[in-house]
């Protein structure tokens, strides 16, 4: 996710989006935007290329998307309360989405697909274990990112959810801090390398 006020190299559309630079070019001849100089040459504003996509039609990558849509999903009405409050005040632009069971977690996942989702782990109808292998199995949520939360803290609970996708385990109960720290963490720009588990 980048911010609206960044431009990306023409040369690098194409990897991103599959745009080549004479079209992106030409885009904005057509929707009325300038291009603007980056360390890599002539660059397309993310804010405008988005509307460019949005205005053909065309899906816009997650990389240029500027605010995340979270995923909540916890059966303690609580603790997913104090979580999408901890959102809001961290991202207030963010899409977040909020489910009280498994079941509505899957059903989510198909249409919102989130880039972060933040799980329980012990849930009615799919645990967040669950979650997290449907998340790693589905090419649509690939760049998703997994945050496991549960009151059930053991060695081999956070051992199998990090194998099985989770980035990070916070265990409750959470100061807000723990909270903010991962999403700052998991929301901020995307790393080139995969995430480092946080294990401690």
């Amino acid at each position: 996710m980048r911010d609206e006020h960044e431009a990306i190299a023409l040369n690098k559309l194409s990897d991103l989006c599959g745009l080549s630079p004479g079209d992106a070019r030409r885009w904005a001849r057509e929707d009325g935007w300038a291009l603007e100089q980056t360390d890599d040459g002539p660059g397309a504003p993310c804010r405008r290329l988005r509307e460019s996509l949005e205005a053909r039609g065309l899906p816009i990558p997650r990389a240029i998307e500027t605010w995340p849509r979270v995923l909540v999903a916890d059966d303690d009405r609580d603790v997913l309360q104090i979580i999408v409050w901890l959102i809001q005040q961290a991202y207030p632009q963010a899409d977040i989405r909020a489910v009280a069971d498994g079941a509505g977690a899957l059903k989510a996942m198909r249409s919102f697909k989130p880039h972060l989702l933040i799980t329980d782990l012990k849930m009615p109808g799919a645990g967040g274990l669950a979650l997290c292998r449907r998340v790693r199995k589905d090419h649509d949520l690939s760049g998703t990112r997994i945050l496991a939360i549960s009151g059930h803290d053991s060695r081999e609970s956070r051992q199998a959810l990090f194998a099985g996708g989770a980035a990070e385990f916070v265990a409750k109960p959470f100061e807000p801090r723990e909270i903010k720290e991962s999403l700052a963490r998991l929301l901020g720009e995307a790393p080139e390398e995969p995430l480092s588990l946080r294990r401690g």
